[in-house]
């Protein structure tokens, strides 16, 4: 009897590592450029990332590094949908609103929760591309909530 449960406690150790090195290398593969709007719907969008789709199948063992993905400027905006997919099996995305900031054509998208809880993604199109960001308050808010949302778990 013994020997089955330590059999298992390794096996067990072995599996949390397997899965723990899975979700780093899908967090480095994670690119802000595979969360792709569609600029000529309103409110479409598309995502081409197998690393957040890798990530929403694994679930909420992911969350801790999805969350840690939020600060990083190049990850952020698809960090935050897989977090909004692997919590709420949803995402609401509205959009364009167009203002304009600092002398520059700024769109703004709203990515999150259907009940207010999500946060707006800033775009602006650069020599012909398109740029999309968060403003800082944006990452520390967000930061915020999905640590509290998730700390449960």
């Amino acid at each position: 009897m013994k020997k089955i449960i330590i059999i298992l406690l390794l096996l067990s150790t072995y599996l949390v590592q397997a899965q723990s090195k899975k979700i780093g290398l899908c967090i480095q593969s994670l690119s802000n450029k595979d969360f792709i709007i569609d600029h000529t719907k309103k409110a479409s969008f598309s995502v081409e990332s197998k690393a957040a789709k890798k990530l929403i199948r694994i679930g909420k063992a992911a969350n801790p590094k999805l969350i840690e993905a939020l600060s990083d400027p190049e990850k952020n905006v698809i960090a935050h949908w897989a977090l909004c997919q692997i919590n709420y099996k949803t995402v609401t995305f509205a959009g364009p609103k167009t203002m304009h900031k600092d002398g520059e054509q700024v769109n703004m998208y709203y990515l999150g929760e259907e009940k207010g809880e999500g946060v707006v993604i800033f775009e602006s199109k650069v020599n012909g591309d398109y740029k999309m960001y968060f403003d800082k308050p944006q990452i520390e808010k967000i930061s915020t909530y999905w640590s509290k949302k998730t700390s449960g778990q």
